[in-house]
């Protein structure tokens, strides 16, 4: 082995772009081997039979249960924590949507009441 000095920084570095050319790899590769040999990647009926695409609100589930894990979640539970996921990215969504300039305030601005 080297003995050459690699900070936590570069490592994290090294290996976020490790595992997202990985990543990146095994859809192509995927992708190629889904694809018979003559026929073009433009195929409507595979496309609609392909699986609906995840969306993030089943990643953040995910990413809940793999933080936290619970035995005692049910199903009913899981819809429920998903569907306030999906409420709350939907109300962050609407947040987001609202351009504010620097010289916005509040809806209210507090002023201190002295009593004479």
């Amino acid at each position: 082995m080297t003995d050459s000095h690699c900070s936590r920084r570069d490592f994290a570095r090294r290996l976020a772009l490790g595992t997202g050319s990985l990543a990146l790899a095994g859809t192509s590769v995927v992708a190629d081997e889904n694809t018979p040999e003559g026929e073009s990647g433009k195929d409507s009926e595979k496309e609609a039979d392909a699986p609906p695409a995840p969306e993030a609100e089943d990643y953040l589930l995910a990413s809940l249960l793999l933080s936290y894990p619970s035995e005692h979640l049910t199903d009913a539970m899981l819809v429920g924590i998903r569907s306030q996921l999906s409420r709350s990215r939907r109300q962050a969504e609407r947040l987001r949507s609202v351009s504010l300039d620097n010289s916005d305030e509040p809806a209210f601005v507090f002023r201190a009441y002295r009593k004479d």
